[in-house]
């Protein structure tokens, strides 16, 4: 069951992106693009430290940064 804490912030849309909006991450030394939806908030709930990117620029600027 879904403490009401969450559940609050979820109605109020408490996630970084809309649904179908593009994202990027980095996973095992890649750019991963993806587009928003259900499956991607519970990801974000299972992990809600991961770090998103706005643009694969972006993700490729921080990938570079790591290497």
């Amino acid at each position: 069951m879904i403490g009401f804490k969450e559940k609050e912030m979820k109605e109020k849309g408490q996630y970084p992106f809309q649904e179908g909006d593009d994202y990027w991450t980095i996973d095992k030394g890649k750019v991963i693009w993806s587009c928003w939806d259900w499956v991607s908030e519970q990801m974000h709930d299972d992990d809600p430290l991961k770090v998103y990117y706005k643009s694969e620029a972006e993700a490729v600027k921080q990938l570079n940064k790591e290497s």
